[in-house]
């Protein structure tokens, strides 16, 4: 199971961890909401907005932010405005298909919250429990019964 490593200057961390992602904020993966800053922002229904005292506030608005941020999925895709223009996908989409089954690195302690964790979950969900009692799930005009047949929304039965 991919699990989140703790950069250090200090310990070699690499070499114990040779694929793991760095996450921290010189990537794209990074965490823009930095305690001590005052963020307001309007995506969606969800209003993050107000001063980020602490860690699990910052880690809880980059929850919020991955379901909403939109990130390029072409490398030729150029920002307009601020606002990309096509090929765009959620950054939690991106991550499942970008991070699933990859180590995640970060300078966070491993004993606080960090949004790789965040990004962990999204890339690596847990799968629903057997036995079949999952509700059904809708997918882009259809839906998905736990046992996996699909039908047409609008349809009777499942």
């Amino acid at each position: 199971m991919p699990e989140r490593i703790q950069m250090s200057r200090s310990h070699p961390w690499r070499a114990e961890h040779p694929d793991a992602v760095i996450v921290d904020r010189r990537t794209k993966w990074g965490n823009p909401f930095k305690i001590g800053r005052t963020y307001d922002m309007w995506v969606h229904d969800v209003t993050p907005k107000g001063y980020v005292e602490n860690v699990t506030q910052a880690v809880e608005l980059f929850r919020q932010y991955t379901h909403f941020h939109f990130v390029p999925i072409k490398p030729e895709t150029r920002p307009y405005h601020g606002i990309y223009t096509y090929g765009l996908e959620p950054l939690a989409s991106h991550a499942r298909r970008l991070l699933a089954g990859r180590d995640l690195a970060c300078w966070c302690p491993l004993d606080q919250p960090c949004h790789a964790d965040v990004l962990l979950a999204l890339a690596n969900p847990t799968p629903a429990p057997a036995g079949g009692d999952a509700a059904p799930t809708s997918r882009g005009g259809h839906i998905t019964d736990p046992a996996g047949a699909t039908k047409h929304e609008g349809t009777q039965q499942l």
